[in-house]
This record gives C-alpha cells, structure tokens and sequence, in this order.
C-alpha cells in the first residue's frame, strides 16, 4: 500500500499544482475523482504538489545564488585587474592600451550579470569600461560624479557578498 501510495504521489505531483492554484468550487467532479482514484485522499496530493512547488522554490534559489556569485565574481575581477593597472602605471608612469582595452572589455562584462541584482551597479560597470576606452577624457571630478572610482565600485561589490 505505501509503495502504491509514493508511485501515485511521483505521478500526480505536476498534476498536484493544479490543485493548489485552483479554487475548490471551479474543481469539476471527474477531475477530483481522477485524483482520488486509488484512494489517494486529495491532502495527500495537496502535501505532494507543495513538497514540489518548495523543491522548486528551492532550485531557483540555487539558481540565483549562482547567478549572483557569478556577477560579484566578474565585477571583483574586473576591479582586481584595474587595480593591478593602476598600481603598475604609479610605479612605472607608463599606460599601455591593450591593458586599458582588456579592462573596458572586462567592465562591460562584468555589467551584464550584475543588471539582475543591482542596476546601478550595472550602469557604473558599463561607464567605467567607457572610460578605459578614454581615460584621458574623464577628470578626477567626473569619476567622483559618476561614483566609478575604484574603491568605490569594489566596496558596493563587496557589500553584495
């Protein structure tokens, strides 16, 4: 019986959904007879579907998790890297335009996850790779005004941790 009554939960559970999002009185009478066949009581598929519909809930938490890490991840690289710029043109007094290129490349990529979560955060990503496309053309006053300074940025990025 209870090995019958777990086959007939397995096989009703998407089915269970439908229950628990439809009112009682719209359930027509072969509907609820079909669900009870077997003599599976209608709790016991109304348990099965939220036992699901949790499962489900958590998998996109899962998801989401991933997908957040994901986006810290590349915005933590992108101002890792930056920094590393930074400190070698302060010791050197040299740029290099490759270097430059690759951060704005790692900035807009580093944007697009990130959208999701905080999209604040996402539009100063996307500035700061603008300005490594021409750094020469942003003062000290712009980077303060549009809040893309380095610290700045990494900071937030690290509050989202």
């Amino acid at each position: 019986m209870k090995d019958n009554l777990v086959n007939h939960v397995k096989t009703a559970h998407n089915k269970s959904l439908h229950w628990i999002f439809t009112p009682l009185r719209s359930v027509k009478t072969s509907e609820f007879k079909r669900y009870t066949k077997g003599g599976i009581k209608m709790w016991e598929v109304l348990v099965s579907g939220l036992i699901g519909l949790l499962g489900n809930f958590r998998e996109n938490r899962v998801h989401s998790d991933e997908q957040k890490d994901s986006a810290l991840s590349a915005i933590i690289s992108a101002a890792n890297e930056t920094k590393i710029y930074i400190q070698r043109v302060q010791r050197t007094g040299k740029t290099k335009r490759e270097t430059e290129e690759m951060l704005s490349r790692l900035w807009a990529a580093a944007s697009v996850p990130i959208r999701h979560f905080d999209q604040d955060l996402a539009e100063r990503c996307i500035m700061k790779s603008e300005y490594w496309l021409n750094p020469e053309n942003y003062s000290a006053t712009d980077i303060a005004k549009f809040r893309i300074g380095i610290n700045q940025v990494y900071k937030e990025a690290k509050e989202l941790l």
